[in-house]
């Protein structure tokens, strides 16, 4: 693997000199990479430099291993020769599902939570403006759930288009050999 000489990388890609799985470790590592940089606080982060932080990075870290192992063997392996562009592709479409559906049920959640707060209890205790707050900053345990789940449920999904697509294409080289 060569992370750093970058001109390196562009040669061994133009001449076919790395495998699906070292291309798939790029995937792998970038992802990381990403995540990485979020939960460092450079970029973006949910808890940042805390030990929720740290834990909610190391669960993905797990969880990213996990999901594009898992993919690339229900896509073929090694004997696939479209393993990354395939992954990129699929990316686009099943991340704006999952993604979509996860935040958007959390944001709704969280909506739903602060009406029934002001609507149960009397606006002149303090406890409503309390639990109000609470749904629009909620606390760190529903936004893990949301980032873990969203993670998780993406790599599943796509795991199951690999394994698709590796049947469409078997059933199409079959035909074609008849």
């Amino acid at each position: 693997m060569n992370y750093l000489d970058t001109d390196k990388l562009v040669r061994d890609l133009a001449t076919n000199k790395l495998s699906e799985y070292e291309k798939t470790k790029y995937v792998w590592a970038g992802w990381i990479l990403f995540s990485f940089l979020g939960y460092s606080t450079v970029t973006f982060a949910n808890v940042g430099r805390t030990w929720l932080g740290g834990f909610e990075f190391f669960i993905l870290t797990i969880v990213t291993t996990w999901g594009v192992s898992r993919c690339f063997d229900k896509g073929n392996g090694n004997e696939s020769k479209t393993f990354v562009v395939d992954f990129a592709c699929l990316t686009v479409a099943v991340a704006i599902r999952v993604y979509f559906a996860i935040w958007g049920l959390f944001w709704l959640t969280g909506y739903m939570f602060r009406a029934w707060v002001h609507s149960t209890i009397p606006s002149d205790v303090s406890t409503p403006d309390w639990l109000s707050r609470l749904g629009t900053g909620l606390p760190w345990l529903p936004i893990f759930l949301a980032v873990t789940s969203a993670q998780l449920l993406f790599f599943i999904r796509m795991a199951v288009h690999f394994e698709k697509l590796a049947g469409f294409r078997k059933d199409s080289s079959v035909a074609q050999k008849e």
